[in-house]
Protein backbone atom coordinates (compact mmCIF):
# COMPACT_ATOMS: atom_id res chain seq x y z
CA UNK A 1 0.00 0.00 0.00
CA UNK A 2 1.03 3.59 -0.58
CA UNK A 3 0.30 6.18 2.09
CA UNK A 4 -0.06 9.89 1.49
CA UNK A 5 1.51 12.04 4.19
CA UNK A 6 -0.23 15.37 4.76
CA UNK A 7 2.54 17.97 4.95
CA UNK A 8 0.27 20.69 6.27
CA UNK A 9 -3.01 20.96 8.12
CA UNK A 10 -5.81 21.19 5.51
CA UNK A 11 -8.16 22.97 7.95
CA UNK A 12 -7.58 26.68 8.17
CA UNK A 13 -8.67 27.37 11.77
CA UNK A 14 -7.03 24.47 13.57
CA UNK A 15 -3.52 23.37 14.52
CA UNK A 16 -4.54 19.75 15.10
CA UNK A 17 -6.70 18.73 12.12
CA UNK A 18 -10.04 19.50 13.73
CA UNK A 19 -12.63 20.58 11.18
CA UNK A 20 -13.82 23.63 13.09
CA UNK A 21 -12.42 26.85 14.54
CA UNK A 22 -11.09 25.58 17.87
CA UNK A 23 -10.76 27.50 21.12
CA UNK A 24 -7.16 26.28 21.33
CA UNK A 25 -6.42 27.78 17.90
CA UNK A 26 -7.99 31.10 18.85
CA UNK A 27 -6.02 31.35 22.11
CA UNK A 28 -2.73 30.54 20.37
CA UNK A 29 -3.53 33.17 17.75
CA UNK A 30 -4.19 35.79 20.46
CA UNK A 31 -1.48 34.91 22.99
CA UNK A 32 1.11 33.14 20.84
CA UNK A 33 1.18 29.98 22.94
CA UNK A 34 -0.95 27.36 24.68
CA UNK A 35 -3.42 29.12 26.98
CA UNK A 36 -5.53 27.02 29.36
CA UNK A 37 -8.65 27.81 31.39
CA UNK A 38 -8.40 26.98 35.11
CA UNK A 39 -11.93 26.46 36.58
CA UNK A 40 -12.67 28.27 39.86
CA UNK A 41 -15.54 28.23 42.36
CA UNK A 42 -15.92 31.67 43.97
CA UNK A 43 -18.82 30.56 46.17
CA UNK A 44 -21.67 32.04 44.16
CA UNK A 45 -25.14 30.58 43.83
CA UNK A 46 -27.76 31.10 41.09
CA UNK A 47 -31.27 32.61 41.00
CA UNK A 48 -32.41 29.31 39.55
CA UNK A 49 -31.16 27.53 42.68
CA UNK A 50 -31.90 29.92 45.54
CA UNK A 51 -35.60 30.33 44.72
CA UNK A 52 -35.57 33.89 43.40
CA UNK A 53 -36.40 32.58 39.91
CA UNK A 54 -36.53 28.82 40.32
CA UNK A 55 -35.40 25.85 42.37
CA UNK A 56 -33.34 22.81 41.49
CA UNK A 57 -31.43 24.56 38.73
CA UNK A 58 -31.59 23.86 35.01
CA UNK A 59 -32.16 20.16 34.41
CA UNK A 60 -28.76 19.68 32.74
CA UNK A 61 -26.97 21.33 35.65
CA UNK A 62 -27.51 18.77 38.41
CA UNK A 63 -26.44 20.44 41.64
CA UNK A 64 -25.19 23.47 39.78
CA UNK A 65 -22.54 24.16 37.15
CA UNK A 66 -18.82 24.06 37.76
CA UNK A 67 -18.11 20.36 38.22
CA UNK A 68 -14.43 20.88 37.43
CA UNK A 69 -13.91 23.83 39.76
CA UNK A 70 -12.29 23.49 43.18
CA UNK A 71 -14.46 23.44 46.29
CA UNK A 72 -14.09 24.73 49.82
CA UNK A 73 -10.63 26.29 49.46
CA UNK A 74 -9.32 29.73 48.50
CA UNK A 75 -9.22 30.88 44.90
CA UNK A 76 -5.41 30.85 44.99
CA UNK A 77 -5.37 27.24 46.22
CA UNK A 78 -7.92 26.21 43.60
CA UNK A 79 -5.81 27.85 40.92
CA UNK A 80 -2.61 26.11 42.01
CA UNK A 81 -4.37 22.73 42.24
CA UNK A 82 -5.85 23.17 38.78
CA UNK A 83 -2.60 24.38 37.27
CA UNK A 84 -0.34 21.67 38.69
CA UNK A 85 -1.25 18.72 36.40
CA UNK A 86 -1.45 20.97 33.34
CA UNK A 87 1.96 22.57 33.91
CA UNK A 88 3.56 19.13 33.55
CA UNK A 89 1.79 18.57 30.24
CA UNK A 90 2.34 22.10 28.90
CA UNK A 91 5.28 23.68 30.79
CA UNK A 92 5.18 26.92 28.80
CA UNK A 93 1.41 27.37 28.99
CA UNK A 94 -0.32 30.54 30.12
CA UNK A 95 -3.67 30.61 31.89
CA UNK A 96 -7.12 32.15 32.03
CA UNK A 97 -8.90 32.32 35.39
CA UNK A 98 -12.26 30.68 34.66
CA UNK A 99 -15.03 31.62 37.10
CA UNK A 100 -17.11 28.57 36.20
CA UNK A 101 -19.28 27.47 39.12
CA UNK A 102 -22.87 28.80 39.20
CA UNK A 103 -23.62 32.42 38.18
CA UNK A 104 -20.54 34.59 38.56
CA UNK A 105 -22.19 38.00 38.26
CA UNK A 106 -24.87 37.18 40.85
CA UNK A 107 -23.48 39.44 43.58
CA UNK A 108 -22.85 43.13 44.29
CA UNK A 109 -19.94 44.76 42.50
CA UNK A 110 -18.31 45.24 45.92
CA UNK A 111 -17.95 41.45 46.13
CA UNK A 112 -17.23 40.77 42.45
CA UNK A 113 -14.41 43.25 41.96
CA UNK A 114 -12.00 41.89 44.63
CA UNK A 115 -12.45 38.32 43.37
CA UNK A 116 -11.80 39.21 39.73
CA UNK A 117 -8.86 41.45 40.63
CA UNK A 118 -7.33 38.72 42.82
CA UNK A 119 -7.50 36.17 40.00
CA UNK A 120 -5.64 38.54 37.68
CA UNK A 121 -2.67 38.49 40.07
CA UNK A 122 -2.16 34.71 39.82
CA UNK A 123 1.03 33.57 38.04
CA UNK A 124 0.89 33.59 34.23
CA UNK A 125 -2.82 34.55 34.16
CA UNK A 126 -3.59 36.48 30.97
CA UNK A 127 -7.25 37.24 31.60
CA UNK A 128 -10.67 36.15 32.84
CA UNK A 129 -13.51 33.93 31.65
CA UNK A 130 -16.70 34.62 33.60
CA UNK A 131 -19.65 32.24 33.33
CA UNK A 132 -23.08 33.67 34.11
CA UNK A 133 -26.67 34.05 32.93
CA UNK A 134 -27.87 36.65 30.44
CA UNK A 135 -30.44 37.88 32.98
CA UNK A 136 -27.74 38.73 35.54
CA UNK A 137 -26.05 41.70 33.85
CA UNK A 138 -27.31 44.85 35.61
CA UNK A 139 -25.76 48.22 34.64
CA UNK A 140 -23.23 48.37 37.49
CA UNK A 141 -21.96 44.86 36.71
CA UNK A 142 -21.73 45.73 33.01
CA UNK A 143 -19.70 48.82 33.95
CA UNK A 144 -17.29 46.63 35.93
CA UNK A 145 -16.96 44.18 33.05
CA UNK A 146 -16.37 47.01 30.61
CA UNK A 147 -13.60 48.36 32.84
CA UNK A 148 -11.95 44.94 33.11
CA UNK A 149 -12.26 44.47 29.35
CA UNK A 150 -10.21 47.63 28.79
CA UNK A 151 -7.39 46.26 30.98
CA UNK A 152 -7.25 42.54 30.27
CA UNK A 153 -8.53 39.73 28.09
CA UNK A 154 -12.14 39.01 29.06
CA UNK A 155 -14.79 36.58 27.88
CA UNK A 156 -18.27 36.39 29.42
CA UNK A 157 -19.85 32.95 28.97
CA UNK A 158 -23.64 32.74 28.67
CA UNK A 159 -25.60 29.50 28.99
CA UNK A 160 -28.22 29.80 26.27
CA UNK A 161 -28.45 26.07 25.29
CA UNK A 162 -31.38 26.66 22.89
CA UNK A 163 -33.25 29.56 21.26
CA UNK A 164 -36.59 27.74 21.63
CA UNK A 165 -38.63 28.98 24.59
CA UNK A 166 -40.70 25.79 24.76
CA UNK A 167 -37.49 23.83 25.37
CA UNK A 168 -36.28 26.43 27.86
CA UNK A 169 -39.40 25.77 29.93
CA UNK A 170 -38.80 22.02 29.84
CA UNK A 171 -35.23 22.40 31.08
CA UNK A 172 -36.21 24.99 33.72
CA UNK A 173 -33.92 27.72 32.38
CA UNK A 174 -36.22 30.40 33.82
CA UNK A 175 -35.68 33.06 31.18
CA UNK A 176 -36.71 33.38 27.54
CA UNK A 177 -34.72 34.03 24.37
CA UNK A 178 -35.57 37.74 24.35
CA UNK A 179 -33.99 38.06 27.79
CA UNK A 180 -30.88 36.34 26.50
CA UNK A 181 -30.68 38.77 23.56
CA UNK A 182 -30.97 41.76 25.90
CA UNK A 183 -28.00 40.56 27.98
CA UNK A 184 -25.96 39.53 24.96
CA UNK A 185 -26.54 42.84 23.17
CA UNK A 186 -25.55 44.77 26.30
CA UNK A 187 -22.19 42.97 26.24
CA UNK A 188 -21.75 43.62 22.53
CA UNK A 189 -22.46 47.32 22.97
CA UNK A 190 -19.50 47.41 25.34
CA UNK A 191 -17.34 45.34 22.94
CA UNK A 192 -17.06 42.48 25.46
CA UNK A 193 -16.32 39.09 23.92
CA UNK A 194 -19.08 36.54 24.56
CA UNK A 195 -19.04 32.75 24.58
CA UNK A 196 -22.45 31.15 24.05
CA UNK A 197 -23.07 27.62 25.29
CA UNK A 198 -25.46 25.38 23.33
CA UNK A 199 -26.67 21.83 23.98
CA UNK A 200 -27.85 19.49 21.24
CA UNK A 201 -30.32 16.71 21.99
CA UNK A 202 -32.46 18.54 24.55
CA UNK A 203 -35.90 16.97 25.28
CA UNK A 204 -38.27 17.18 22.33
CA UNK A 205 -35.93 19.02 19.99
CA UNK A 206 -35.72 17.89 16.37
CA UNK A 207 -32.69 18.19 14.12
CA UNK A 208 -34.40 21.14 12.45
CA UNK A 209 -34.76 22.93 15.79
CA UNK A 210 -31.11 22.33 16.69
CA UNK A 211 -29.97 23.64 13.31
CA UNK A 212 -32.21 26.69 13.75
CA UNK A 213 -30.50 27.43 17.09
CA UNK A 214 -27.04 27.11 15.50
CA UNK A 215 -27.99 29.37 12.58
CA UNK A 216 -29.62 32.01 14.80
CA UNK A 217 -26.62 32.17 17.11
CA UNK A 218 -24.23 32.35 14.14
Amino acid sequence: KKYVVMERNPFVYSFDNKRYHTFDYEMKKIFGRKTVKIPLDAGFTCPNLDGSKGKGGCTYCGNGSGDFAGKGITLAEQFENGKKPLSHKWPSAQYLAYFQAHSNTYAPVSRLRPLFEEALTFPKVQGLCIATRADLLPPDVLNLLEELNRRTFLTVELGLQTIHDETAMKINRCHDFETFLKGYNALQERKICSCIHLINGLPGESQEMMLKTAKRVA
